[in-house]
């Protein structure tokens, strides 16, 4: 990078290690929702943007999509996963946005 650039508030690999390190979360929010949908399995898509302040980067605006046939669709799932994205805290420096789609593969 050019010394007269800053570096950006956000960086998507560290986003993305921190959603990989919440994978078992969302594992646990598959496992409850299999409970009453054993057969439930397959994709979930959540489109996010993450927003930097303060030191800190927070998920924010976060939905469930469907982009394909086979995709998850499964309510409680979705709020449980979307709770868990919630929850997440990232470093950052200075302030902005940073937006991401993630895929949750789901299986037994």
């Amino acid at each position: 990078p050019r010394a007269d650039v800053p570096p950006p508030p956000l960086h998507a690999k560290t986003v993305m290690r921190a959603i990989r390190e919440a994978t078992p979360k969302v594992k646990e929010c598959y496992d409850q929702a299999r409970e009453h949908a054993p057969e439930l399995g397959g994709r979930l898509v959540v489109q996010m943007m993450v927003r930097a302040s303060g030191g800190h980067g927070r998920i924010d605006d976060a939905k469930v999509v469907k982009r394909a046939d086979g995709d998850v669709d499964d309510p409680g799932l979705s709020a449980c996963v979307l709770s868990v994205l919630g929850a997440l805290d990232f470093p950052s420096r200075g302030e902005g946005e940073l937006p991401i789609t993630y895929p949750f593969f789901l299986t037994e």
